[in-house]
Formats: C-alpha cells, sequence, structure tokens
C-alpha cells in the first residue's frame, strides 16, 4: 500500500466526477488531520482494520489534488491546489472510535460521528456538527453554525457569528469552559446537578442561567455575547 496517496480523477465526457476511494491500516491510528478549502467532509467511527478516505467530489481534479498519506501513527488529508483555484471537494472518512481529530476547513459543512478523543478544529464559514465523546474542544469559527455534543472536558470556544450549542454529557469535577459568541444565539447545555462557577457576560440579548454560580466550584464556566441570547441550559 502506498504511504502517499495523491487521489485525482479525470472529468468524465458528461462532467461528472469518479468518486476515488483508497484505505489505510487503522492499527495504532490515532490522530487523522484534514485540511479542505471548501465542501463537506463526513467522519464517522467505525470498527475494523482500515481507515478508509473517500472523495466523492472534486471541481477542479487539475488544480486541486488531494494528499491522504499515513505516517507513524497519524493520517494526514490535505487538499494542495494551484495558484488561487476554486477548489471543491468533498470527502468521506472513516477512522477508528479513539482517535484525536484536528480540522480545518474554509467553506462548507462538517459531519462527526462515533469518535472519542480530543477535537479541535478552524472553521471559515457553513456548518460544524459533531456528536461524540470529545475529553477536550479547542474551536474557531468565523461564521457558522455549530454543534457539538458529548463533551466531557475543557472546552475553548470562539466565533464571529452564527447559532451555537454546546452539550456536556458528563461535567468533570475539575475544568473550565471558555466560550465567545461575537453575534448569534448560544445554548450551553450542562446535566442536572451540575456545580459551576459562572462568569456570564451578555451585552444585547436574553441571558439565562439555570444553574446559579457556586464560588467553590471546580468547573468554570466563562461565556461571553456579543448579541443574541445566551443561555446555560440543563438537560
Amino acid at each position: 500500500m502506498n504511504k502517499i496517496l495523491i487521489i485525482a480523477a479525470c472529468l468524465a465526457a458528461q462532467g461528472a466526477y469518479a468518486a476515488d476511494s483508497r484505505d489505510f491500516d487503522a492499527n495504532g491510528l490515532t490522530k487523522v488531520s484534514v485540511e479542505n478549502y471548501n465542501g463537506e467532509v463526513t467522519i464517522n467511527a467505525a470498527d475494523g482494520s482500515k481507515s478508509i478516505v473517500t472523495i466523492t467530489k472534486n471541481t477542479m481534479p487539475d488544480m486541486c489534488k488531494v494528499n491522504a498519506e499515513r505516517s507513524g501513527t497519524k493520517l494526514s488529508i490535505e487538499v494542495k491546489r494551484k495558484g488561487k483555484a476554486d477548489c471543491q471537494v468533498d470527502m468521506d472518512i472513516k477512522v477508528p472510535k479513539m482517535v484525536k481529530l484536528d480540522l480545518e476547513v474554509g467553506t462548507g459543512k462538517v459531519a462527526i460521528k462515533g469518535t472519542q478523543g480530543h477535537l479541535s478544529f478552524k472553521m471559515g464559514a457553513g456548518s460544524f456538527i459533531a456528536d461524540g465523546s470529545f475529553d477536550s474542544v479547542d474551536g474557531k469559527t468565523g461564521a457558522a453554525t455549530t454543534v457539538i455534543k458529548g463533551i466531557t472536558g475543557d472546552t475553548e470556544f470562539k466565533t464571529g457569528s452564527g447559532n451555537v450549542t454546546l452539550q456536556y454529557s458528563s461535567l468533570p469535577q475539575k475544568g473550565k469552559l471558555e466560550f465567545k459568541n461575537g453575534s448569534g444565539n448560544s445554548t450551553l447545555l450542562l446535566p442536572k446537578g451540575s456545580q459551576i462557577n459562572a462568569k456570564l457576560t451578555a451585552y444585547t440579548g436574553h441571558m439565562e442561567n439555570e444553574f446559579g454560580s457556586n464560588k467553590d466550584a471546580q468547573f468554570s464556566v466563562e461565556a461571553k455575547s456579543g448579541s443574541g441570547d445566551l443561555k446555560v441550559k440543563s438537560y
């Protein structure tokens, strides 16, 4: 199996893109990084000995190449473009459940399902939806709708604009959630009975905190909203 895969396909006579799929050994794979300018990125946790990368669309295959390489315990997937080509690439990625994710996407949609581990991402605009078990989250978006479910550890998230929902499946005894939203409605969902040391600021919009604030709590929530509602709710 080639360690370096350059995925490219020619346009068919009708202008359709021929999907290309390659697999990598999933044994010992602990980290996956993705860099994409524009398009849909779908990541699903899957059992088995293979990690599969499928490119389902590439609007300019001669100008936009997709490199996929496993080196040690890391699988890297990166779109390379010539000049300022408008690369739109859709990809579907199947990975082991226990894996760290590091994503950088310019514009598009990201959907993650079932992974467990650290989640790090940067996104310009679009939508980012993740549902798994994330022991820490570090994210930043420019203008995006963001939903992250299954957080269990420290979180740092900033966005310029967009509606945001962050949901903890369990709250650690000690840790922090730091959150900033320039414009948009924000909802932080925590398990019933959570004890938090809360510092909340909403410059405009409605603010709601169902937990109050316990200065002795070892888990801190620092959240700021420029415009839009800011809610900390139980479930």
